[in-house]
């Protein structure tokens, strides 16, 4: 279940716009709050959901972005065969994430350079695989053009501890539909994490609906298609900001 924690990571550090990418005054703050849940399959058909309520604080000047986020989850992971469940809750990985967006005059509108620090969960099972430090380098490029987004990001992630370190690489749209709400989607690959698992293949929709000029919530369903320990996964993140 390794994937979960990673997804609602996905989303926050999603901009939350799905609109223009614009420099910011200088210090913007937000925090969020979410609540994230998903349904998988292991090899061995024992099945497993993960519930969570990710939390993150944010502050911006001008292009440079600091965050700090976690999350409180629940795992349980049901025997196919005995119908036994394995249960495991606390504290998930804190993210200390540092990005650079770098506005350009080429072909390409933005590109951001971001490092992400993982530190250990509370719990040390590592039933999530995330009892150790981590880190991870990635970059994302954006071009608009209309009323869209395209994106297009790389990473690469190194974990001290039983997984392998891996590549990703994914492929973003979003769509300013009105002025207060947006749609899109994004398609994400990355390697697989250990010799008896598969590569991941993962598409994301997400909708944004900007509430109020402080105020916005992001709602999304992601869909697994090669490695089943992720079949959905669903959930919401309400954002506040003040300046």
């Amino acid at each position: 279940m390794i994937f979960s924690l990673r997804l609602f990571l996905f989303f926050l550090s999603l901009s939350m716009t799905s609109g223009t990418v614009t420099a910011a005054p200088a210090f913007k703050t937000s925090i969020g709050v979410g609540y994230f849940y998903s349904e998988g399959i292991y090899l061995d058909k024992d099945t497993s959901t993960l519930t969570s309520l990710p939390l993150f604080f944010k502050i911006q000047k001008n292009l440079t972005t600091f965050k700090v986020s976690s999350n409180i989850y629940r795992f349980d992971r049901k025997d196919s065969k005995t119908s036994e469940i394995q249960s495991s809750s606390g504290w998930g990985s804190s993210y200390f994430s540092l990005k650079q967006l770098l506005k350009l005059k080429t072909f390409l509108h933005y590109i951001d350079i971001e490092g992400k620090l993982n530190t250990p969960a509370s719990n040390k099972a590592d039933d999530l695989g995330t009892s150790k430090y981590g880190f991870k380098l990635s970059s994302t490029a954006y071009y608009w053009v209309s009323k869209n987004w395209l994106t297009a990001n790389i990473a690469y992630r190194w974990r001290n501890n039983q997984l392998s370190d891996t590549f990703s690489a994914g492929l973003g749209f979003s769509r300013n539909v009105l002025k207060t709400f947006s749609l899109g989607t994004n398609l994400r690959f990355e390697q697989a994490t250990q010799n008896i698992s598969k590569n991941q293949l993962e598409n994301t929709f997400h909708m944004t609906w900007k509430a109020h000029k402080k105020i916005r919530y992001t709602l999304y369903y992601v869909k697994g298609f090669k490695d089943l320990k992720l079949n959905w996964a669903s959930g919401l993140q309400a954002t506040y900001q003040w300046y």
